[in-house]
């Protein structure tokens, strides 16, 4: 599934971030032990799953729905010994996120919006705290997706 219409939704509808909203890609292409607190907070997009289900194929169509998962991972500098600054800060991000995907259609399909399914944290040292959230989407192939 293409993310670049959620980064795009992302950068214009939370300002928290200052536009620092990417893909996996340039999440990967850091160091994330000596990050620069100044870069964030700082999110990251990524389908990290897409799981076939229901399909109905006639001699002359084919229809499937498909279930994927979405990840925004949101990192924070971390300002205190004990995180509570940035874990309160990821809180206020998490809400402002939830007001610019949930129920929203990044594709013409507006049958086909964003669920929230649950929040785990993927890192916490002393630079940074590093939450990931997880939406679902289900989607639909069609005939136009096929031969």
């Amino acid at each position: 599934m293409d993310v670049s219409s959620t980064i795009k939704a992302l950068r214009q509808r939370c300002s928290s971030f200052g536009g620092r909203v990417f893909g996996l890609a340039q999440m990967a292409a850091k160091d994330l032990e000596t990050i620069n607190p100044e870069e964030h907070p700082s999110a990251y997009v990524a389908c990290i799953r897409e799981d076939a289900m229901d399909v109905t194929v006639t001699e002359n169509s084919y229809r499937q729905e498909v279930s994927a998962t979405v990840a925004v991972y949101i990192l924070v500098a971390n300002q205190d010994d004990r995180a509570q600054t940035s874990a309160a800060e990821a809180e206020q991000l998490k809400e402002e996120i939830f007001k610019a995907i949930l129920g929203w259609a990044p594709s013409d399909d507006h049958n086909s919006i964003y669920i929230y399914e649950e929040m785990q944290i993927f890192v916490n040292n002393r630079a940074f705290l590093g939450i990931q959230l997880n939406f679902s989407i289900i989607y639909a192939l069609g005939p136009d997706d096929t031969r």
